[in-house]
């Protein structure tokens, strides 16, 4: 016999992945994708409780269904006494004693207007029912039903959906239905003239939109359709049963009509039931003849559990007096929701009754907020409400919805026993979150959608300053033509002299012609692929390990989701770069006390592509560090001296030339040395460098040795494979054994996956990022908490000094310069090129004042920094249908530590001459005009982790590698702890922060984990 309570708590966590595969994995993927991930495991009134015993106030109540609230004690002991006493069920020939009960107290309910009931299971059912008995009574083939409308997913009630984007890819559906606007009598009037309407079918409180049927028009419409003998349909599946302060609402105005629709409520929220409610007239219509008996008949209508389910719900609402109270609570809400519309002229107004409500927002006057949602609109019409139910969501763990497509609205519907305190609750957080809008963090994090992203970037966009001329076309040209300054001469930038190794660094593209080397277009079917080593990842640290592997003469295959990119593909605004080639459009927004942003580049090449190409050793005192605290051993800067300077000379890394820095660079510089603080050039991979600041929107003059051009050939001319558009999914684990990975084929414009791919190796090496390595152990099956668990950042801040002279901070190079006073404590300065779209995105305010300041933005220069995070931690793991969560919480420490890296950037800002200084502080962000108005308006200020803008490109520590197993996921050499033939080779093995800047430290343990690789294997 099957133990229904144990085989729930031995499957309880396999929820996620049952449903992924068998079940519903779309509706899943939704759900992720707004950060909606949370697995309930317990219900109980207004309240659902997470795994983790978090509370979470449901105002959603199952679209409805849960009125009473979750497992109603009244319903659950009803269903059980009848499950107990073995009564007859869906005998067929015999009548339900229950059912006829139910529908005896329907009909007083409903105040004795209907004669008959006949039950279904579902409310499209009941719609379904309802328009079969119109069509056959009346023998007439149209139907009305109001704009907005939402009646149902079966075949006649999607007919008669008011929202277009729910009918998309169903046509044809029924010819005859014809839409109208609500409280429209003129349309309705025309429509009924013409004879041929069977029946109107309404809904007195839109579930979708919320809007309300006007009383008079609904009294009108019902003599209308008498007059023209077209039936009245009421649906009243999520209107019904007290929810909008009446048993029914549209009886409760006084309209009789001609069939009702109940079903949600009823079921008590645990078995699914519909009924019809037919007035006998139209009965004896349809059922005029004897043979007419099976017109309609449903296997499991009246089946006793959920009559008995029904009963219990009506006892259960009588004695609540939900009508009543469901009437009284709505008026809380909307009080308090007005209220709250005096103070933020966002909200346009709340609509519905009773129980049932939706809340419409519309654009602000506050310019900041305003330019937001106009940016968000661009994405979609409800991005706006969308964002602030992502936040209600995560911040306070109330549950809502978007009513519809394209509808900038909330919807939300209490079940009846929500306490007054729950009301006010929900006020509360409306009316913080809202404040947040208003004086900080805008709602565009809150959404965390790739869509919006792009759409933001595309509006950005429009703001670029065209360039006055075009640079040197001519192949080989070392002249770039960059803007002209005020004086009107055109700026020549001289080319850069090779760096370090610069004779072992040509570039090898004919390789990409080799055989060996795969894009989207070669795959015609399933793979199947064996090799020796298998490196997951093009990034700067596999490619290295691959290159090293390859050119011992083993077996190799490079493995990258994202495609080869040329020079053709670069020279976009960074907004539009970053919707082409990064996951998440650039965005991938960690859930925790501070959304903090991180990259993750979707091309060969990785990271080294669409970065500023500085390449640092790791300081000693991060490595100590990590052999103090984690147990690694081994690695000391001395012991990875060899690896470093072979990439050195590889790559080509020397510190930037004084040559190629323009003014942004150099003020930056000045203000250090003002200050007698330590500042030197930058270490970059850039021997060929002309200065064009472009290393972060792609190189297009060919100056950065980026790993796709300078180690990816050679891995092609030793015979390695290169597989690009191939997407790994999991590690293949047997009996404690990794034989390689299973993933698929994926077009990398598109992202549609086509062909499976297996790849067999005897060393699988996983590079692929420190979001994407964890998770695919993970979804390979190796469940240690420690796996995914330690994600460590490093996070930043930016500020913007204002000069009296010209700056123009586009030019030179990206990144020139790097203060190192403060590399002790774990805290970097550096100066950072600066496109309007980046100085867009970390401008402290918007509209008329950004206006103003963008006609400045010749005398600019933009500063940057970050701390090592040693008090942040976070998480990644796998989600349902292919997606990541990420999660990072900014700690105490890190937080007084980002206070103090701005104060230190404002000073450096005004020692290098900057007359302003402009930085995202606080709630409205301040312009400071003086080092002492620095000190008073942020040092001297308390500072909470909402004060600040954080961001952040270095992400680490996910698969740490230490000597203990217990808080480490691999060794000191990257071997994953409890399973053979798996490595580690990427920034995801750093315990903590490498005290630098990680691509440099990353490619060095690659290329000394390969030596070590070719004397195990």
């Amino acid at each position: 016999m099957i133990d229904i309570e144990a085989l729930i708590e031995e499957q309880l966590n396999e929820a996620s992945r049952l449903n992924k595969k068998y079940v519903h994995p779309k509706l899943t993927k939704m759900f992720a994708i707004a950060g909606m991930e949370a697995f309930f495991h317990r219900g109980e009134g207004q309240y659902l409780w997470d795994a983790k015993g978090n509370r979470y106030l449901d105002f959603l109540s199952s679209g409805g269904v849960s009125f009473l609230g979750r497992n109603n004690p009244a319903v659950k002991a009803a269903v059980a006494k009848v499950a107990e006493l073995d009564l007859p069920n869906l005998t067929i020939l015999n009548p339900s004693l229950l059912g006829g009960l139910l529908a005896k107290r329907l009909i007083e309910l409903a105040g004795g207007h209907f004669g008959k009931v006949l039950f279904s299971n579902t409310g499209t059912e009941t719609t379904d029912l309802a328009l079969r008995f119109a069509r056959y009574c009346t023998r007439r083939r149209r139907f009305l039903y109001l704009e907005g409308a939402f009646h149902g997913r079966t075949y006649a009630s999607i007919s008669c959906c008011g929202f277009p984007p729910l009918r998309e890819g169903m046509e044809p559906l029924m010819p005859t239905t014809t839409p109208i606007r609500i409280n429209d009598l003129a349309q309705l009037r025309r429509e009924l003239k013409y004879g041929d309407v069977a029946a109107f079918i309404f809904e007195t409180v839109q579930g979708m939109t919320g809007e309300v049927m006007d009383p008079i028009y609904l009294k009108e419409a019902e003599a209308l359709c008498r007059q023209h003998g077209t039936l009245l349909l009421a649906d009243e599946v999520q209107t019904g049963l007290g929810r909008t302060g009446k048993w029914f609402d549209s009886v409760g105005q006084g309209v009789r009509p001609d069939m009702m629709m109940v079903s949600k409520t009823l079921s008590g929220g645990l078995v699914p039931i519909g009924a019809t409610l037919v007035q006998d007239d139209v009965y004896q219509r349809v059922y005029d003849r004897f043979q007419a008996g099976a017109f309609y008949f449903s296997t499991f209508a009246e089946n006793n559990l959920a009559m008995a389910a029904g009963l219990a719900t009506l006892d259960s609402l009588e004695e609540m007096n939900a009508p009543e109270e469901a009437e009284r609570k709505g008026k809380l809400i909307e009080d308090g929701v007005n209220e709250l519309a005096s103070r933020y002229d966002c909200i346009e107004r709340i609509t519905g009754k009773g129980l049932l409500r939706a809340i419409y927002f519309r654009t602000s006057e506050l310019p900041k907020l305003r330019t937001e949602q106009t940016l968000l609109d661009a994405s979609d019409p409800s991005a706006f409400a969308a964002a602030l139910h992502i936040d209600i969501y995560r911040d306070y763990r109330i549950m809502l919805q978007i009513p519809g497509p394209g509808l900038n609205a909330i919807k939300f519907l209490p079940p009846i026993c929500t306490s007054d305190s729950d009301i006010y609750f929900f006020l509360q957080a409306l009316d913080e979150t809202l404040g947040r809008y208003y004086t900080g963090t805008g709602p565009a994090i809150g959404i965390g959608s790739a869509a919006a992203k792009h759409f933001v970037g595309e509006a950005v966009q429009r703001l670029v300053p065209v360039r006055a001329a075009k640079r040197a076309e001519a192949e080989g040209s070392a002249r770039v033509v960059l803007p002209k300054p005020g004086n009107g001469a055109v700026r020549v930038l001289p080319t850069a002299p090779p760096g370090n190794g610069a004779a072992a660094t040509e570039i090898d593209l004919e390789a990409f012609e080799l055989d060996n080397f795969y894009e989207h277009g070669d795959y015609h079917g399933p793979m199947v692929e064996k090799c020796d080593f298998l490196v997951v990842g093009g990034g700067p640290a596999g490619v290295m390990a691959a290159r090293r592997l390859a050119e011992a003469g083993r077996d190799v295959i490079l493995l990258e989701a994202g495609r080869r990119l040329t020079e053709s593909d670069f020279g976009y605004d960074l907004m539009n770069t970053s919707a082409r080639y990064f996951w998440d459009s650039a965005v991938k927004p960690s859930r925790g006390n501070n959304f903090t942003s991180s990259l993750r580049v979707k091309a060969l090449g990785g990271g080294s592509v669409f970065n500023s190409a500085i390449c640092m050793r790791a300081s000693d005192w991060a490595l100590a560090a990590w052999a103090e605290n984690a147990g690694v051993e081994g690695i000391t800067n001395e012991a990875l001296l060899p690896h470093y300077e072979r990439i050195e000379s590889f790559l080509g890394i020397a510190p930037t030339d004084e040559r190629i820095m323009r003014r942004r660079n150099l003020v930056i510089r000045d203000g250090c040395r003002a200050l007698g603080w330590k500042v030197e050039p930058l270490p970059r991979l850039t021997p060929r460098c002309t200065g064009t600041a472009e290393c972060v929107t792609g190189c297009r003059v060919g100056g950065k040795n980026s790993v796709d051009r300078r180690g990816v050939p050679e891995i092609l001319r030793a015979g390695g494979r290169v597989f690009t558009g191939l997407q790994a999914d999991r590690i293949i684990l047997r009996d404690g054994r990794v034989l390689g990975i299973e993933g698929f084929v994926v077009d990398p414009e598109t992202g549609k996956r086509s062909h499976s791919a297996k790849i067999l190796a005897k060393c699988t090496v996983l590079a692929a990022g420190v979001f994407s390595t964890p998770v695919l152990c993970q979804r390979g099956g190796l469940s240690r908490s420690v796996i995914g668990s330690n994600l460590r950042m490093h996070p930043s801040g930016h500020a913007v000094g204002v000069y009296d002279e010209e700056i123009v901070p586009w030019e030179g190079a990206t990144q020139g310069y790097h203060c190192l006073e403060f590399m002790e404590q774990g805290t970097k300065i550096e100066d950072l090129w600066a496109t309007t779209g980046i100085f867009a995105l970390r401008f402290p305010s918007l509209g008329a004042e950004f206006t103003d300041y963008l006609a400045r933005f010749r005398n600019m220069a933009v500063i940057a920094g970050w701390v090592g995070g040693e008090d942040s931690v976070g998480r990644v793991r796998a989600l349902p249908g292919g997606y990541v969560d990420a999660s990072y919480d900014i700690g105490e420490g890190d937080v007084r530590r980002l206070q103090q890296l701005m104060v230190s950037m404002g000073e450096i800002l005004f020692a290098g001459g900057a007359k302003e200084a402009l930085m995202r502080f606080g709630g409205k962000s301040p312009v400071l005009r003086s080092v002492q108005d620095l000190h008073r308006r942020v040092r001297d200020m308390p500072c909470t982790v909402a004060d600040l803008n954080i961001a952040s490109n270095h992400c680490y520590g996910t698969m740490p590698m230490g000597g203990d197993r217990e808080r480490s996921a691999t060794d000191s050499w990257g071997k994953v702890w409890d399973c053979e033939n798996l490595f580690v080779c990427d920034t995801s093995l750093f315990p903590t922060s490498s005290g630098s800047n990680p691509m440099h430290p990353a490619m060095a343990l690659a290329d000394r984990q390969a030596e070590a690789l070719l004397r195990w294997y």
